[in-house]
Parts: C-alpha cells; structure tokens; sequence
C-alpha cells in the first residue's frame, strides 16, 4: 500500500490579464476583450508600481487601483488620457505635455469608477493642508 496525499484547489475567482478580478470567467472573459482592459494593461507596462491606494500609503482602499507611473513619451500620455475616458466618460481630467519625465499617481477609485491624476508635488501640499486644518489650525 502507498500513501497517497492530495491538494483540493477552489476556485474562488478570476484574475484578468491585468490583475482586475471577477467572481465568474464569463465576466472575465468579457472584460478582457475591452478597449478598457487593454489601457490597463498597456499602462502596467510602463508603471513602476501598481498596487492599490492601502498597498501604497497603507491608508485608503484596497479597492482602488493606484498605478505610480512616468510618462517618458506622449504615447503614455495619450493612454492615461484614453484610461479616463473610459471610466469618466469625458476629458475632463487629462493629463497634459507638461507630465512627460514627471512621477504621477493615477487612481482608478472603486473598482474603476472614477479616474483621476496626482502629482507628487500636489499630493504633498495635500497633505500639508490636512495638517494644517487638523492640527495647527485646532491649536490656535
């Protein structure tokens, strides 16, 4: 006789070809094909970090998608601009020449419901301004 000792896998979801989750393959599949899909993951390509908002500042969502990117060309520019278009819906929020060789942070809030660009310099004056209003304002 041989002891025989086996390992059970479950399946608890699907993980696309740029990390998004889904509870079903059918859904999976179907978002793969997206135009959305495909900017995400072109975006991965060139990001130095992808994680979310909790993975990064250890604060904030784990279901908010942060990509840390430097866009070195207009092509990247266009497909951050590409990528908020398709969750907003319009150009509202675009990223302009100007960020080419600079550290962006691009959020794609709650499962891609919104899609918005911080710079360094403006998520540090951010903070600063929270630090002002909570806590040296309230000591006046």
């Amino acid at each position: 006789m041989k002891e025989i000792t086996r390992t059970k896998t479950e399946v608890v979801g699907y993980e696309s070809t740029d990390g998004t989750y889904f509870d079903t393959k059918d859904e999976c599949q179907r978002y793969e094909q997206s135009a959305l899909c495909v900017v995400r993951g072109r975006i991965k390509e060139f990001a130095l970090k992808s994680t979310t908002e909790y993975g990064l500042f250890e604060m904030g969502s784990e279901d908010c998608d942060l990509f840390v990117v430097i866009p070195k060309s207009k092509e990247d520019i266009n497909l951050l601009n590409q990528l908020a278009i398709l969750i907003n819906g319009d150009d509202q929020r675009k990223v302009t020449d100007e960020a080419i060789g600079k550290l962006l942070f691009v959020n794609t809030g709650y499962n891609n419901d919104s899609c918005w660009f911080d710079s360094l310099e403006s998520l540090v004056n951010r903070i600063t301004d929270c630090k002002y209003t909570v806590v040296e304002k309230k000591a006046e």
